[in-house]
């Protein structure tokens, strides 16, 4: 008999989701990562088997240097976007560092306060500042 548990399946995500999410420390061998952080889902399918697979790139709050690759969520810069999000901190997201996960507890948390019920949701983009995600994102393909 395993010890193994199943992991918990999440409802169905959606491009510019904010997530908590164990990124990966290698992405050549991902395993789940020690310390949850912010992810942004840049893509979701749904699979034949049940469950959901997302593309997500990592945030970091070490965004005091950035690349053209790299998309900033700023409270200053603009404070309505920003709180959408979730987040609680200035926040880089690195476009050149991508990975498609299985949108479950393996790799993905649910925030201790929960605003989005039993989901890793912390919030999600708002439209206005998809244009310079898509500047990072045309920028980490030229990289």
């Amino acid at each position: 008999m395993s010890n193994r548990t199943t992991p918990t399946l999440y409802p169905r995500p959606k491009p510019g989701d904010v997530v908590l999410c164990h990124f990966p420390q290698n992405l050549a061998l991902p395993l789940p990562g020690p310390k949850p952080r912010p992810a942004l889902i840049l893509a979701a399918s749904e699979l034949e088997r049940g469950g959901y697979d997302v593309t997500v790139c990592y945030g970091t709050s070490q965004a005091h240097r950035s690349y053209p690759w790299d998309f900033i969520l700023d409270p200053i810069d603009n404070p309505s976007a920003f709180k959408r999000t979730g987040l609680v901190k200035r926040t880089r997201f690195d476009l050149s560092q991508l990975v498609t996960l299985s949108y479950d507890s393996t790799w993905f948390l649910v925030p201790e306060l929960k605003p989005y019920g039993l989901t890793p949701r912390l919030g999600e983009l708002q439209a206005d500042v998809v244009p310079d995600l898509m500047k990072a994102i045309q920028a980490a393909k030229r990289k």
